[in-house]
């Protein structure tokens, strides 16, 4: 590995920064200065008469471990990783930015998924389940001349405070926000851990994330804050808001081969040289005659013998200038450095950091 200059740490950890600290702001303020559209109610409709519960968990527990389990996870898991494949340690600074890097995409795609669903709360104002006991309305529903029509006029008499939540019935953004952190670690869980040996336990791990969403959300059933179509949204926004930021990543982007111009990164015998980056799925294996069997067993030219300089990604080549790595372009020498570098250090097959 190489060493990093801090205008180079810099520049990679500040945009991450910038996105995290935007969309908190962003989160904060809608919750502080943004008041919830004020709705009329029918005093004959059940669904809004319910009796307020207290939370089975409360919303310090479910905010605490909504951020702190997929956090002490990511640590846990990528040490694993890291030392798994060099035993000897890790490069520290490298490790340190990959780390981060996760984390800051994980707190990214949190706030955003939580900026979206309070949005959507405030602008619908749907009463929530115990809105009637919680809004003490100043009109009597057993009165005949109000039971009979919907309540436009009216004026909440009980606490402020408890009133303005009651007004938040759509979406769930507590179910929405634990399902956004489970279903970033199941996913996260299924990219990172490729060994075949904790195959089973990797399933279990993903059932169990899935089951935590799965019991936050029906908690909010029972405790009358949210009605289950609520709960069903925020389940569709969290798993949305965990995906896109899976796909933004490219996560599930395979690992890139940069031939080099000036290095012959291919044996020079009939034999076959095959390290763990090739045997990826979407990889040929070269020979010494300049063709290559691909894993379908078609016949292809070797990228050796015509595409020196360019880059195999996904079986399609295209130009070094497009390699890119967290949305920044490399030049051709960048591209010819990693390839040296990955030559001396074969087994890593994942990409360097610039």
């Amino acid at each position: 590995m190489f060493a990093m200059e801090n205008s180079q740490i810099s520049s990679y950890i500040l945009p991450d920064i910038v996105s995290i600290m935007g969309s908190f702001i962003i989160s904060l303020a809608l919750v502080s200065f943004v008041q919830p559209r004020v709705q009329g109610f029918d005093c004959k409709n059940i669904s809004i008469r319910y009796p307020q519960k207290p939370s089975t968990i409360s919303a310090t527990t479910l905010l605490n471990s909504s951020l702190g389990l997929p956090t002490c996870f990511i640590v846990g898991l990528e040490s694993i990783i890291q030392w798994k494949k060099k035993p000897q340690g890790p490069n520290k600074t490298v490790f340190a930015l990959k780390l981060f890097n996760t984390i800051a995409v994980f707190y990214t795609a949190f706030n955003m998924q939580f900026t979206i669903g309070t949005l959507l709360k405030l602008i619908a104002g749907e009463p929530r389940p115990y809105f009637l006991e919680a809004c003490e309305p100043n009109v009597d529903c057993s009165d005949p001349a109000v039971n009979s029509r919907f309540v436009n006029v009216y004026n909440c008499t009980g606490d402020k405070s408890t009133v303005r939540r009651a007004r938040g019935g759509f979406l769930s953004v507590k179910t929405s926000s634990m399902t956004t952190s489970m279903v970033y670690i199941a996913l996260l869980t299924e990219v990172k851990l490729q060994f075949k040996e904790i195959f089973l336990g990797k399933l279990f791990l993903q059932f169990l994330f899935v089951s935590i969403a799965l019991f936050i959300g029906a908690s909010r059933v029972v405790d009358h804050e949210h009605k289950w179509a609520d709960v069903v949204l925020g389940f569709c926004l969290g798993t949305a808001t965990s995906i896109a930021a899976a796909f933004a990543t490219n996560w599930f982007q395979q690992n890139i081969s940069v031939i080099d111009e000036t290095t012959n990164q291919f044996p020079d015998d009939n034999k076959m040289k095959v390290t763990k980056g090739h045997l990826k799925k979407g990889f040929h294996m070269h020979t010494k005659k300049g063709f290559s069997k691909s894993p379908r067993g078609s016949i292809k030219p070797s990228p050796e013998r015509q595409l020196k300089g360019l880059i195999v990604k996904k079986n399609k080549v295209v130009p070094v200038r497009k390699l890119s790595y967290h949305g920044k372009r490399h030049s051709k020498r960048d591209s010819m450095k990693t390839a040296r570098l990955s030559a001396q250090n074969p087994i890593d097959d994942e990409p360097l950091l610039q």
